[in-house]
């Protein structure tokens, strides 16, 4: 058997698989009905022109012929349809939808039951009718609307991502079906009928490019669809060398092999389609979560502000307030202040997980960045009884970097690095090589095991041995890791182990 023939026919017989499962998911909607009905159209097509071609049954050959035509005209018309389901809506206007599908049973009554269409078969040859013109007008006449409708559809569409999916889809539309209707439509009028062989070629490697764009046009998953697609194979496979064969050992370990390879396919769908559905789980649950500290975030970011001002104006605004009641509204205020970075950073969580964190880059000198973040903190760690310095050999240092952003991140870094340091010191050292700046956070505080370091920048992690003394919600280095990774740059941790000290590293392109 030809190998083409061969490849094509799994390939057929594996969409026409992949079109009922597709056709039978829960979440059904118009998508999946007419995607699902265009591949088993298109495979249909597919055996048709094979079983013409290559004399397949040849009994069957007037049969073959009529449902390659038959089928070729119902592709177009449902490729027209699965375009325009956001334009027009088919199943409501009862009035395009007669105009619409009028053509196509006209002309498949034609096909089946007159000569005026496509005439006797002689070998790979058949005759051309009178109406076979007015047949070929029809099919292009819908591949052209399905063309228009992707395009308005691309022009309509803002999302850069989205107008991308569009374009892979309508680019593959029209290099894939110009061929096609050259090699099997155009040619055969013309008496040529060598090529008409190669359609099928042409047509699934539009359902790649498709498959390509599927996930997010669709909203099917392409791991579910790919794995059923592989599973498909090896049983259409399987199922053809089983027919194709008249050797009663073959058939035997064919029919051994299908045996073995269904159960082991269904399980491997259903494995996959359970990992998709705990991923869409876990996403959900990702969003609820996001929505509750977006909405507790705000719900409490408003009425702190009012206490904190009211703290402030106890403090050091109002006459005759006595002292050990300003020392109260002192305290009140520092308690806010951290509440208020712990609600910010919160939020600043949320807009990372949502790709919605705004940056805006400007040339920023470093050296005396750093100096101001530095001089911040000293009272903070003399305080403390630490030793807080800030070491350089360069005079001057050009980033380009967001302000805010960049500043948040160095100054959580030495806010760690004087929170979890009991005695000692904390060095900030800045160095440059011909692309990078080098931002080192040193301290000789309580350090960090290898099981610690290997998860520090993710969600919520904290120091299990100190997360009662020093309060925090373990989310501020892994938004710094962000905010350093829209920057271009790195952001990495070392430390020899428990009470060894700790240092933080920042690498961040310079500007010449």
């Amino acid at each position: 058997m030809n190998i083409f023939l061969y490849l094509i026919a799994v390939i057929s017989i594996a969409n026409i698989l992949l079109s009922f499962s597709i056709f039978l998911r829960k979440k059904i909607n118009l998508d999946y009905i007419f995607f699902s009905i265009l591949l088993s159209s298109i495979a249909i097509w597919s055996l048709g022109i094979l079983g013409f071609f290559y004399e397949l049954l040849s009994i069957f050959r007037d049969i073959w012929i009529k449902v390659t035509h038959i089928f070729g005209l119902l592709s177009s018309y449902l490729f027209f349809i699965f375009t325009s389901i956001y334009r027009i809506n088919f199943l409501k206007n009862k009035t395009i939808l007669i105009i619409s599908i009028t053509p196509i049973l006209i002309l498949s009554y034609l096909v089946l039951f007159s000569n005026e269409i496509i005439g006797k078969t002689i070998n790979i040859e058949y005759q051309i009718g009178n109406l076979y013109i007015l047949y070929g007008i029809i099919v292009i006449t819908y591949f052209i609307l399905g063309f228009i409708n992707l395009f308005l559809k691309f022009l309509k569409l803002t999302d850069a991502k989205d107008k991308n999916i569009i374009k892979i889809i309508l680019i593959g539309s029209i290099f894939s079906s110009l061929p096609i209707l050259i090699f099997d439509l155009i040619l055969p009028y013309l008496n040529i009928f060598n090529y008409t062989w190669l359609g099928p070629l042409f047509v699934y490697i539009w359902i790649f490019l498709i498959f390509l764009a599927i996930k997010k046009f669709l909203f099917l998953d392409i791991k579910i669809i790919s794995t059923e697609f592989i599973v498909f194979l090896l049983w259409s496979s399987i199922i053809l060398r089983f027919f194709l064969t008249n050797n009663l050992e073959d058939i035997l370990i064919n029919l051994i092999i299908f045996i073995i390879l269904v159960p082991v396919g269904i399980i491997l769908i259903n494995s996959v389609i359970k990992e998709v559905e705990q991923k869409e789980k876990l996403e959900q649950l990702n969003r609820i979560k996001s929505e509750f500290l977006s909405f507790a975030s705000h719900q409490v970011k408003s009425p702190m502000a009012i206490v904190k001002g009211y703290s402030e104006l106890i403090e050091s605004s109002i006459e005759g307030v006595p002292q050990q009641a300003k020392d109260f509204a002192h305290k009140i205020r520092e308690s806010v202040d951290n509440l208020l970075v712990l609600i910010e950073e919160f939020m600043d969580y949320r807009r990372i997980e949502e790709n919605r964190i705004e940056l805006h880059f400007e040339k920023v000198e470093l050296v005396n960045l750093i100096k101001e973040i530095v001089n911040n903190f000293k009272l903070i760690a003399q305080n403390k009884g630490l030793n807080l310095n800030f070491e350089t050999e360069i005079s001057e240092c050009y980033v380009n970097v967001d302000k805010i952003r960049f500043y948040q991140v160095i100054q959580n870094l030495i806010d760690n690095a004087i929170k979890y340091t009991k005695e000692g010191w904390v060095k900030i050292n800045l160095t440059k090589d011909d692309k990078y700046a080098i931002i080192c956070v040193a301290d000789s505080g309580i350090g960090m095991s290898k099981e610690l370091k290997s998860k520090l920048f993710g969600e919520f992690v904290r120091d299990e041995s100190i997360k009662k003394e020093i309060r925090g919600t373990g989310l501020g280095l892994y938004i710094a890791k962000n905010i350093i990774k829209l920057h271009n740059g790195e952001i990495w941790a070392e430390s020899e182990g428990e009470g060894k000290g700790s240092k933080f590293y920042v690498k961040v392109p310079i500007v010449n």
